[in-house]
């Protein structure tokens, strides 16, 4: 359960450090958003440097700012190789 906590935490701190990112980028609006009130699975993909990412972010961060929970697992950070 400890080691649970350790992972959390990481996960956490990326979470907060990729959406203080945001501010660093300019961002065009989109029509396109995610469904914030879905249990289902939404998957986004596309083409690379399309805004994938940037759209999960935004909406990690307008779950957190609204009380929620949200989590962002960059699969290609270096630190969550094991």
């Amino acid at each position: 359960m400890e080691l649970y906590s350790i992972h959390m935490g990481i996960l956490a701190q990326l979470t907060e450090e990729y959406i203080g990112s945001l501010g660093f980028v300019r961002e065009i609006p989109r029509r396109d958003s995610l469904p914030l009130g879905t249990t289902d699975v939404v998957a986004v993909i596309g083409p690379r440097r399309v805004g994938k990412t940037h759209m999960m972010l935004r909406a990690a961060r307008q779950i957190l700012d609204g009380g929620g929970q949200a989590l962002y697992v960059p699969m290609d950070d270096p630190s969550l190789r094991g």
